[in-house]
Formats: C-alpha cells, sequence, structure tokens
C-alpha cells in the first residue's frame, strides 16, 4: 500500500505587518475554529492572537506576518504567528503606569493552559 502524507486542516494567511492585520487575524481565528465546531475557544484564541499579532506589528522587521489556525488532531487546535524577529519576545512584568507592555501578560494564562512551541 503506498504511504499517503496527511495534513492537518488549516487557515492561514501572510497579511501586511500593519494595525489592521489584527482584525484580520481574528477573522481567520474565528472561521476557522467556527468551522470545526470549537467556537468555545473563540474568545480566548481571538484575545491571544490579537496580542501575539499586535507584538509583532509593533516589534519586529519583517513587511509579513503569517498567521495560521491548524487541527493537528479532532480534540487539538494550534495558533501559530509568524515573523521574523530580531529576538524571542520576553514576558515582562508592565510598570503600573505604562500605557502598553501587557500583550504578552494578557496571552500568558491561556497558552500556560494550552501549551506553546517555537518555530523557527
Amino acid at each position: 500500500m503506498p504511504h499517503q502524507l496527511c495534513s492537518a486542516p488549516g487557515y492561514s494567511e501572510s497579511l501586511p505587518r500593519t494595525a489592521a492585520s489584527v482584525r484580520r487575524s481574528r477573522l481567520l481565528i474565528s472561521a476557522g475554529l467556527t468551522t470545526w465546531g470549537r467556537d468555545a475557544l473563540v474568545s480566548d484564541a481571538t484575545q491571544v492572537i490579537s496580542e501575539l499579532v499586535s507584538n509583532a506589528v509593533q516589534h519586529t522587521s519583517s513587511s509579513m506576518i503569517r498567521v495560521a489556525v491548524e487541527r493537528p488532531s479532532p480534540t487539538r487546535v494550534r495558533l501559530a504567528v509568524s515573523d521574523r524577529p530580531q529576538r524571542q519576545p520576553t514576558l515582562r512584568e508592565p510598570d503600573a503606569d505604562a500605557e502598553s507592555g501587557r500583550g504578552l501578560v494578557l496571552v500568558a494564562a491561556p497558552a500556560e493552559c494550552w501549551g506553546t512551541d517555537n518555530r523557527r
């Protein structure tokens, strides 16, 4: 029997490094999760993707950002944001009076529960 390659269903899009891409990334993630009947994840997943894309828009020098949602198994989904950062983002405690710097703090709780992995 010939070996067949199997790939996980998914949605992805390359977006320009602009603020408008944050909204587009939320729509992409929401569409994928809703299609797969994972509506309960939409709120947390779109918050996570918003923060990660916002971080990439603000801190990378890449002209494009890749956003993806995949379903590697019927019970798992994977969210991904890819750019070409100069360095990996680091979680820091923001100053109490700072107007920004809370994005990764907001992502940390669901990411710890869901798990994370770094890709090249």
